[in-house]
């Protein structure tokens, strides 16, 4: 994965969960789920491709090897 691409991933992450989270301030909590649902799209995605994990609010953490 490209800089680019991880950086361009990043930006749509963080605009999903502030879109969800004014959704679910005003009330819509299905428009709410819709984009946590692409969040988790994303979120899984990074999970495989580079071994980490992010959430909602941002903070990303590296899977801790089993070994």
């Amino acid at each position: 994965m490209k800089i680019e691409h991880l950086i361009e991933t990043l930006r749509e992450h963080i605009s999903l969960a502030e879109n969800s989270r004014y959704c679910a301030e005003k009330g819509d909590e299905e428009k709410s789920n819709k984009y946590d649902d692409e969040m988790q799209s994303i979120e899984g995605y990074l999970v495989e491709e580079l071994g980490i994990e992010l959430d909602s609010y941002g903070e990303i953490y590296k899977l801790k090897e089993n070994k």
